[in-house]
């Protein structure tokens, strides 16, 4: 039998997870039904957005493992989000918001010198 796992470094655990908090904040979900199988709406639309964050800088493949879910469910789900912002102007805040909390409020990486917040 194999097993699908793969090691990940843990900065990029972590970042995946500031992620997880951030729309589940905004959402006002808990973040096991983000990662969880359910279907529902109110947790499906931010388990897309998520994925379509994520998916900007890392392959489909990662973002469905981390997310549980196949890379197609990926592609459509960048779809849905890009479809749900062009129609739904309470969505589009919400992405904004979420958008403005992850650069607001992430972490300087060791590496690189503090940056001043946008006010």
């Amino acid at each position: 039998m194999k097993v699908n796992w793969k090691p990940y470094d843990d900065t990029e655990s972590q970042k995946f997870d500031f992620l997880v908090e951030v729309v589940c904040q905004v959402f006002d979900v808990p973040p096991g039904m983000i990662l969880s199988r359910d279907r529902s709406r109110c947790y499906a639309v931010p388990r897309q957005l998520i994925a379509t964050i994520w998916s900007e800088n890392h392959s489909l493949q990662d973002t469905g493992y981390r997310l549980d879910r196949h890379h197609g469910a990926v592609i459509h789900a960048r779809e849905r989000i890009r479809y749900l912002l062009e129609h739904d102007d309470n969505f589009a805040d919400k992405v904004r918001e979420t958008l403005e909390r992850l650069v607001n409020e992430a972490k300087p990486e060791k590496d690189q010198p503090e940056k001043e917040k946008i006010a």
